[in-house]
């Protein structure tokens, strides 16, 4: 997160059944329990997953999506799924976005969950 701005970009793989990394757990599971004031905090998500896992692909992401959400903080613009199975590497995927993603944060409806840069990629 960068404190001045209030501003963070979560990066989660999923395992399993559409979970989070198992390093990962606890702090998300703390983030349920103790819904602390996040209202201050725009935050993006690149949800990393294998696609063929079909219904739970890239559900890591969606996750902390949530969670955040429920904290009270806002997404800026739509979570990036990224298909590690691709061949393709996620890093160069993901920069594209990214370059949108800051743009969208910095713009004057930041504060607004919205559309704008999102997809599906390496799928």
């Amino acid at each position: 997160m960068h404190p001045k701005s209030g501003l963070a970009l979560v990066v989660s793989s999923t395992y399993g059944t559409g979970d989070v990394p198992e390093t990962a757990e606890s702090a998300l599971a703390s983030l349920l329990d103790e819904k602390p004031d996040l209202s201050a905090l725009r935050f993006g998500i690149i949800s990393l997953g294998d696609s063929h896992y079909g219904d739970t692909f890239a559900k890591g992401g969606l996750h902390w999506d949530h969670a955040l959400r429920q904290c009270g903080a806002c997404r800026v613009g739509e979570i990036l799924k990224i298909d590690c199975q691709s061949g393709e590497d996620p890093a160069v995927l993901a920069k594209p976005w990214l370059a949108g993603w800051l743009d969208l944060a910095a713009g004057p409806d930041a504060g607004m969950a919205t559309g704008a840069v999102g997809s599906d990629r390496g799928r």
